[in-house]
């Protein structure tokens, strides 16, 4: 999946193209915001285990969703 990112951001902030996010940002973030999650919680070996210390680029693309002022008060954080 990194490499996905990596691919589609392409030097934008969002899979969007723009530094905007849009509904493919809104459709994939759930689902990587999931996996970031796990991190500072219970499940880290989670984290550990699907190798998201090596996906810097996703990580990086859901604190920036997180830090979105139109979107930080609603997600999860």
């Amino acid at each position: 999946m990194e490499e996905f990112f990596k691919n589609n951001l392409n030097g934008a902030d969002y899979l969007s193209g723009t530094s905007e996010p849009m509904m493919i940002d809104v459709h994939c973030y759930p689902m990587v915001e999931r996996m970031v999650m796990l991190e500072n919680s219970p499940w880290k070996k989670g984290f550990d285990g699907i190798g998201m210390k090596d996906a810097p680029t996703i990580c990086a693309y859901v604190h920036r969703f997180r830090a979105h002022p139109k979107l930080a008060p609603h997600v999860i954080t």
